[in-house]
């Protein structure tokens, strides 16, 4: 019986594992970087590929063809940039850099943008809204209430479920 599966002892339920040549490894790491702006190192390749193995398995292809599938389907080469990405965030994340924002970059940039010109920031990959929000307080700390400008700050990230969760600014927890 195990003969008419394919193989001694192996079960057609069993997974086969699943490989990318290195040139196709590469090809979807430029894809998504064309994609979506995120460049995955060397160092991210076996991250790359078993997302990309969940993906597949998932919607029952071999990883060939799930790679050559996502030159045409933007909408799955989204779910898959979302795997990878990091979706870690938290109130003033990183102390260091918040501190060196608050005292030395806002301040600076306040006095160099002629009077009236608004301060932009950007939190790039903001996730659920707990940097741009920690920005926001930063700004109001570094340069009051009233600074006699407008403040804008933009946030943006790949996840619109993260966006919602961001725009509703509710948090508990830490």
């Amino acid at each position: 019986a195990a003969r008419a599966h394919g193989g001694a002892g192996v079960s057609p339920a069993t997974p086969q594992p699943m490989a990318l040549a290195p040139q196709q490894l590469l090809a979807l790491r430029d894809m998504l970087a064309a994609y979506c702006g995120v460049y995955l190192d060397d160092t991210r390749s076996a991250a790359l590929e078993a997302a990309a193995e969940r993906r597949a398995r998932a919607l029952g292809l071999s990883l060939a063809a799930y790679a050559a599938a996502l030159d045409r389907d933007r909408s799955e080469l989204q779910r898959l940039a979302e795997l990878l990405l990091n979706h870690e965030t938290q109130f003033f994340r990183n102390r260091p850099h918040m501190q060196a924002l608050r005292e030395a970059v806002l301040p600076e940039l306040h006095r160099r943008l002629p009077p009236g010109a608004p301060l932009r920031l950007w939190s790039a990959g903001c996730a659920t809204g707990e940097e741009p929000y920690s920005l926001a307080i930063a700004a109001l700390e570094a340069l009051g209430e009233r600074p006699g400008r407008p403040v804008e700050i933009w946030a943006t990230d790949l996840s619109a479920a993260a966006l919602e969760r961001a725009r509703a600014g509710v948090y508990k927890g830490r």
